[in-house]
């Protein structure tokens, strides 16, 4: 990364100054939709999305623009230009520069193929991820436009899936993106936002799609709403044409609401089936391959937590009596999993913050149980003892805490230890 940050000053150094802003955008737009479509389509995800992208004639006028914009924006969709932005904030850190105008920025990557390829090779997962929405619009424009009232929480559970199916393909031509990511090392801004969706997405479908949910619909601001819903106001706004109507004898504005809407619910069906279909055919044998992915890297790594978590689901899906190669390994690599996390507690358990040792002792005490493998006897003075001290810790910040997602997450782990150690009698001020 240093070395691309070089190069960038390098050919900062030999570019006359701008003579106009956003001189470059077409131009650079023009080599990075390239260069993302060459490195996106090597990979089988990457191949079946950009069919389907390239059949809609509005994807010709597709551009890609970078320009600064708060800095909770990494990338996004503007459906008015037809134009996936990414946020010139994180392109500077990306390549630990600062200072520079938009316009400098375009101009220097206009010319460094060698400081595109590096961006690219990290933000194609992301790049993917919008075009997914892109393709939402050419598709389901009454939706995507905003004439239902704002923009289908579905779409996000196609873009984020999508993303996550080519990152696990990426992950295995570039399998020290993952355990870089476990140690602790430094990732930028574009692997470590498919990294951590990667990871949450892996584990459950349905509890991400709902993660996905209420992040998305708490935010007002943000203009989400539900595939039901938007129909529902679309019926809805037919409804009042039709009092108009009767009420001027003109019925052409209602006959022509009843059209919308009928169009609108079978765009919402399409969506329906598109998606049901999409999760029924990829989901299960991606799931298998994300979890034993996850849980042996994180074995390799030290992260028992996420090990145990991903192993035993993973376990706990094969058929009874499978006895294939695959999962005489997977069996194996749980037993591992189970065995040097209590080995690792016994060593460093008091060592630990309370609630991460809570934590781990928590998916230690589920894999056990998924997998039929006893709990280690010897640690449950010292397993009861963590949950008592978390359940006092996490039921305070489940009481205190005002982000929603880190609210609810303190709240069930307490609810967990709480019932774990039978119920009411366990309540946050018990000795």
């Amino acid at each position: 990364m240093r070395q691309s940050a070089a190069a960038l000053l390098v050919l900062a150094a030999l570019l006359p100054s701008p003579a106009r802003a956003y001189r470059h955008d077409d131009s650079l737009g023009a080599k990075l939709l390239g260069e993302f479509r060459e490195a996106i389509t090597a990979r089988r995800t990457g191949r079946d999305f950009y069919a389907r992208l390239d059949a809609k004639p509005e994807s010709a006028g597709l551009r890609l623009l970078l320009r600064r914009a708060p800095a909770e924006r990494v990338a996004w969709y503007d459906l008015a230009e037809n134009a996936v932005y990414f946020n010139t904030r994180h392109v500077q850190k990306f390549f630990d520069i600062k200072g520079y105008r938009d316009s400098r920025i375009i101009e220097i990557l206009n010319v460094g193929k060698g400081a595109r390829s590096e961006f690219v090779k990290r933000a194609d997962a992301l790049f993917l991820h919008e075009l997914v929405h892109a393709l939402q619009s050419y598709l389901y424009p009454r939706y995507r436009a905003g004439d239902a009232s704002g923009s289908p929480v579905e779409f996000e559970y196609e873009a984020y899936f999508t993303e996550d199916l080519y990152f696990h393909e990426k992950l295995a031509d570039s399998p020290e993106l993952l355990a870089d990511f476990l140690a602790g090392k430094g990732q930028d801004v574009y692997t470590a936002h498919s990294l951590a969706g990667y990871i949450e997405l892996s584990l459950d479908a349905d509890r991400y799609r709902e993660y996905i949910r209420s992040r998305y619909l708490r935010d007002e601001a943000m203009g989400y709403t539900e595939l039901e819903e938007a129909g529902r106001l679309a019926r809805a706004r037919a409804a009042d044409g039709r009092i108009a109507a009767y009420a001027t004898g003109d019925s052409s504005a209602y006959d022509a609401g009843k059209e919308e809407a009928a169009a609108a619910e079978a765009e919402r069906a399409a969506y329906d089936s598109f998606l049901e279909d999409f999760y029924t055919s990829r989901w299960p044998s991606f799931s298998a391959e994300a979890l034993l992915l996850l849980g042996s890297t994180g074995l390799e790594a030290g992260d028992y937590k996420l090990a145990l978590d991903c192993l035993a689901q993973a376990e706990e899906k094969l058929p009874p009596g499978e006895k294939s190669a695959a999962a005489r390994e997977l069996r194996t690599k749980g037993a591992l999993a189970i065995l040097q996390a209590a080995a690792h507690i016994r060593d460093r358990g008091e060592k630990m913050p309370a609630g991460d040792l809570a934590l781990l002792f928590r998916s230690l005490e589920e894999a056990s149980a998924r997998t039929g493998r006893p709990f280690p006897a010897d640690l449950s003075a010292a397993r009861r003892s963590a949950y008592l001290r978390a359940l006092k810790t996490f039921s305070r910040r489940a009481s205190s805490e005002r982000e929603p997602e880190k609210k609810a997450f303190y709240r069930e782990n307490a609810d967990y230890f709480s019932a774990a150690l039978g119920g009411p009698a366990a309540a946050p001020d018990s000795p």
